[in-house]
Order: structure tokens, then C-alpha cells, then sequence
């Protein structure tokens, strides 16, 4: 259509540029994401759409050593990118309620994001995908262990923790995955069961674990009261979980332990009914 406009209006087409040309074109462009030396002789002003909230975090992480946990975690990394703007790079995305970064990568854009990770711009969304094809499991333990370390040391954890498990649902083809209950759709899917540990008084998830199985998932309780105390936190009290979530014998442990726990009953007609018979 605009080829045909062009041709009544009697516009011909433009020459062909030569490659010395094409070469000396002075076309606006971002340049490849590197790391910003953050120093006064570097200030410089400019604009951002979503990073201003963001950024606010950066004095907590090197508060709380979040910054020196992601470097001794043993991420992936190059001369050009080191493992800590490489790994903001994403924590600056899920800040920015950034939910399929594979969909659209306008965020690349955005110099406040790339700021945050240390960088003049973000990287393109292949970059994304083939870097957490480059993250193995024990990156991320070593990361949540340290992680727990520095919330224990900061008290900033109670003595009960609540128990749970979700199923994140999969979408493709894979033999190995059971199929588990998906409350927000009433249904069963097939995905992996993580299982989950939160404090009550914080909200704060001290672990999570996605390679539960069904015939192992009994032990999870304790499983995390194990790694609970390796990392140094404070003798847990309490603990409140569905009733379903482990066997008598295991409570029968948790007793010899010292470990108070109320278990919760799956709320059905009758629970209901008891209830509203109850006395004022």
C-alpha cells in the first residue's frame, strides 16, 4: 500500500547506499550491555519508566550481603559480565512485574532496570533463556543456604514456620512428572508438588523444595526442620501444616523432639456443620 501511494505521488525509489555508506550511518543504537563503573565522574541523568521502586532495593542487598551471597554461589560468568549483574539482571525483571520476558523485551530499554544490575542497558530476551540453561540446582542451594544464614543472623525469622505444597503446572511433554491437585483451577494437573516453608510473623519463604515425590513427600517435615538448623536458625516451636502432610510416625518424632504443631483438617460439609453447632 505504501509502496503504491508513493508511485502516484510520483516519489522514485531511493538509491542504493554503498557500504561505506551503510557503515559511517549514524543511527541511534544502545550499546551492548557492560558494567558501569558507579562513580562521581560517571554521573550522568536520565529517564526511566518502571525503575525508580526498584532501585530503592540497592542499599538492602549490599546492607544485608545479598550481593556477596550471589558471588560466592558460583554463578556463571564472563570477563565481560560477572556473575552478580548477571543474576540482578533477572531479580531487576521480577521486580519490574516483568511475568513472560519472552514475549517482549522493550524493558531492554530502560536504563534504570539495567542500572540496578550494574549495567548501562539489560540483555536481550536470548540471553535470558540461555543463561538459565547454564544454572545448575547447586548454584541455587548454595545461594538459599546463604540466604538463610543472613536471615537467621538478622533475627529476622520467628520460632514457627508454616508447611505447605503447590503444583506449578507444565505445559509439555514430560513422563517423569506426576499429577498432582491445582486449587486455583479445581483440578488435577501434571507439574511438579513444591513444597514450602514460610514464616507467620514475616511471610518469608525459608525453603522451598520442587523435587518432592508422592512417596517421599511424608518426610518433608522433617527435611526442613534438618535444614533449618544447619543453617544456624532458631529453635523451631511451632509448626501448623495440613493434616495430610505427613504420617503419625513422624508426629510421633516431632513430639520426642519438642516440637509443638496443629495440623489442619481439610474444611469439608461436615467440618462446617460441627462448626456452626458449637456452643457461643
Amino acid at each position: 500500500m505504501i509502496d503504491k501511494v508513493l508511485k502516484d505521488e510520483g516519489v522514485g525509489q531511493l538509491p542504493r547506499r554503498t557500504r561505506a555508506e551503510r557503515l559511517s550511518a549514524t543511527a541511534p543504537t544502545l550499546r551492548a550491555p557492560l558494567s558501569l563503573p558507579l562513580t562521581p565522574q560517571h554521573c550522568e541523568s536520565f529517564h526511566c519508566e518502571s525503575a525508580a521502586g526498584v532501585l530503592c532495593l540497592l542499599p538492602g542487598l549490599r546492607r544485608f550481603g545479598i550481593d556477596s551471597a550471589i558471588e560466592q554461589a558460583g554463578f556463571p560468568g564472563t570477563s565481560q559480565l560477572p556473575p552478580l549483574p548477571s543474576v540482578l539482571a533477572f531479580v531487576a525483571l521480577k521486580l519490574a512485574s516483568v511475568r513472560r520476558y519472552s514475549y517482549d523485551d522493550q524493558w531492554c530499554a530502560d536504563r534504570g532496570l539495567g542500572l540496578f544490575a550494574g549495567l548501562n542497558v539489560l540483555r536481550k530476551t536470548a540471553w535470558f533463556n540461555s543463561y538459565s540453561d547454564r544454572v545448575v540446582r547447586k548454584m541455587n542451594r548454595l545461594l538459599l543456604a546463604s540466604l538463610g544464614s543472613i536471615r537467621n543472623r538478622r533475627g529476622l525469622v520467628s520460632d514457627a514456620a508454616n508447611l505447605d505444597f503447590t503444583t506449578i503446572p507444565h505445559g509439555g511433554d514430560d513422563a517423569t512428572l506426576e499429577t498432582d491437585w491445582f486449587g486455583h483451577h479445581g483440578r488435577s494437573l501434571v507439574g511438579p508438588s513444591v513444597a514450602l516453608a514460610q514464616d507467620p510473623d514475616s511471610g518469608l519463604i525459608l525453603r522451598s523444595d520442587p523435587s518432592t515425590r508422592r512417596d517421599t513427600a511424608s518426610d518433608t517435615v522433617l527435611e526442613f526442620l534438618d535444614s533449618f538448623r544447619k543453617n544456624g536458625g532458631p529453635p523451631l516451636r511451632y509448626l501448623a501444616f495440613d493434616s495430610r502432610v505427613t504420617t503419625y510416625a513422624n508426629l510421633s518424632r516431632l513430639n520426642r523432639d519438642g516440637v509443638l504443631f496443629v495440623t489442619v483438617r481439610r474444611r469439608g460439609k461436615r467440618l462446617l456443620r460441627q462448626a456452626r453447632e458449637l456452643a457461643p
